[in-house]
């Protein structure tokens, strides 16, 4: 079985990774897609302060509210997905679920213009590929569709 792990974060460029993995099932190349979102462990004060219990709901809401956006496009394009949430380092942890999963590849979207976004994207390839025994692929949104990272440069601003 081909299978796809997709990290999925707030940021997650959800019309990206829905067009990849729609023509990736259509072409019968994914047979399983996995989505998951790491919240990083809570430390200082938080986990100091809060209840264990507190401190999992309120990782648990996040970690929904992140996937949400993803979920909700999947179903109406009717890709079927598993989706999990895990708690740890985030390059690590994804690492890991591609080995208990049995994963072929990741899958990761860009959205994000410019060399800030594309540089941010490339440092969480370079850290997640260090934990992966599987390829990390980038899918990037069409010209027109990237989101510019800092606004666009006006030259004829004076200031």
């Amino acid at each position: 079985m081909t299978s796809v792990l997709l990290p999925i974060n707030e940021s997650t460029p959800a019309e990206t990774v829905v067009r990849a993995m729609a023509a990736r099932r259509r072409n019968g190349l994914v047979e399983a897609i996995h989505l998951l979102n790491v919240q990083a462990p809570l430390t200082g004060n938080a986990a100091r302060f809060l209840s264990p219990r507190r401190i999992d709901a309120f990782q648990r809401d996040r970690g929904e509210a992140a996937l949400a956006p993803i979920r909700q496009r999947f179903d109406a394009v009717g890709l079927e997905y598993t989706a999990h949430l895990c708690v740890g380092d985030v390059a690590s942890t994804i690492g890991e679920a591609a080995r208990i999963l049995r994963v072929r590849e990741i899958l990761m979207g860009l959205d994000r213009d410019g060399l800030l976004g594309g540089l941010m994207t490339w440092l969480w390839v370079s850290r997640i590929r260090r934990y992966a025994a599987v390829p990390v692929v980038v899918v990037v949104a069409p010209p027109g569709e990237l989101v510019p990272a800092f606004g666009r440069f006006n030259p004829t601003y004076s200031g």
